[in-house]
């Protein structure tokens, strides 16, 4: 795959990607597996959590809530995790408002 060029002749970030992004939480696990000295292995759960975070993020961005809300549950089995925990709100409300909407609509 050849990168593609922005509009100003310069190739476009291949680590904004949405492939090289799906590729980091793997990509991580597996340094971890590698068992690193603690500190590094803190930072690298750190990081695991951020990156599924991010991954729910852009699908819920997408409107790929399925996704969104299984990147979600993954990075809050982490410790690191947990500062992601109001994010949920987020997914919630998005989940809900459909369903007010039809209430709104079966009223009328």
């Amino acid at each position: 795959m050849r990168p593609r060029t922005g509009g100003i002749g310069r190739p476009e970030h291949l680590s904004r990607s949405k492939s090289y992004l799906e590729g980091a939480p793997e990509g991580i696990g597996r340094m971890m597996a590698l068992n690193p000295p603690m500190r590094i292995k803190r930072r690298l759960a750190q990081k695991y959590a951020a990156s599924l975070h991010f991954l729910s993020d852009w699908e819920r961005a997408d409107g790929n809530y399925r996704a969104a809300w299984r990147y979600h549950l993954k990075s809050l089995s982490s410790v690191y995790g947990v500062k992601y925990l109001p994010y949920t709100r987020r997914l919630v409300r998005l989940r809900a408002k459909p369903a007010a909407e039809f209430s709104a609509a079966e009223r009328e």
